[in-house]
């Protein structure tokens, strides 16, 4: 449960939780939240229900109240989160933290010390996304990318689970081909709206023409989705269906990056996404330099 703030609509998730286990099969529920309107009966309900938790906020008070701020500016958003962690911690309750990597936080030298006292044991780092053409983008994932290790580096030491170097890592030492880093590559994924649309991915929730259908409507059947064209699209759009890909000694780890920033600036989500690019080659290469090393 994502994007906005699924809280907002908490009954919809309790609701949803509950018809989900009628099916008495194993799921696994999680929500990315800002954590501001988390409160006791929420956390004991995902507490109960076994829905993992993970809170958006960008580091430390003056980073995230930068970027994340109520109308009211006379409220800090970080404060309230951050009293939200503590009852998540008085009430014993995992919880992981959903990280924006803005150029402000590569260039705090505080940042990493700030994550290892949060008391979280996992985080994921989001990588930001490019919407408008401009070369911007190179030097960012260039960045980015050197940071993800460095950070893997130093919160590994202290068992925090970095899950974005982690794909790679697993990948690489897998030795078995990466189809796809974001659910929505490949189709494995749909993606409901509350009034009952399904896509494949939440970014395209304003277009019609990606809509797949709705679970509301007399006559809706999960099954006839497969055969849609807007489906096998998304299913066959991977690397292994890109010649230029087919080249590239990164193909194994890559797991073919973003359709709709592939779109946004190169006008097609059949393009590759040459940001993620930048940081796949960066991990192949910074991969196979440790490999060598520990030989």
């Amino acid at each position: 449960f994502y994007g906005g703030e699924p809280t907002v609509c908490f009954d919809l998730i309790k609701h949803t939780i509950k018809k989900v286990k009628e099916f008495s099969v194993p799921i696994k529920f999680s929500m990315v939240t800002n954590g501001t309107l988390l409160d006791d009966e929420k956390i004991i309900f995902c507490k109960e229900n076994n829905l993992s938790i993970g809170i958006s906020i960008d580091g430390p008070k003056e980073k995230n109240d930068f970027n994340r701020f109520f109308k009211d500016s006379s409220k800090s958003v970080y404060d309230i989160v951050t009293a939200k962690i503590k009852l998540l911690q008085e009430r014993k309750v995992d919880f992981g933290l959903s990280v924006t990597l803005t150029e402000n936080l590569l260039d705090d030298e505080n940042f990493l010390e700030w994550i290892k006292t949060s008391g979280t044991k996992s985080v994921n780092f989001n990588l930001l996304h490019y919407t408008s053409v401009n070369d911007e983008w190179k030097r960012y994932y260039r960045k980015a990318s050197r940071f993800l290790f460095k950070a893997y580096d130093e919160l590994s030491r202290l068992d925090i689970k970095d899950d974005r170097i982690l794909r790679k890592i697993n990948a690489f030492s897998s030795q078995t081909l990466k189809y796809s880093d974001c659910n929505a590559v490949g189709a494995s994924q749909l993606t409901l709206k509350p009034n009952g649309d399904l896509t494949i991915c939440h970014a395209y929730w304003n277009l019609q023409q990606e809509v797949l259908g709705n679970v509301n409507h007399k006559g809706f059947c999960i099954n006839n989705i497969f055969d849609n064209m807007i489906y096998q699209h998304w299913k066959n759009n991977l690397t292994i269906n890109r010649k230029a890909c087919l080249k590239c000694p990164a193909i194994y780890i890559c797991g073919t990056g973003c359709p709709k920033q592939a779109e946004d600036l190169f006008g097609s989500q059949d393009k590759i996404d040459k940001p993620f690019c930048i940081h796949t080659k960066h991990a192949l290469k910074e991969l196979f330099k440790r490999t060598v090393e520990d030989q």
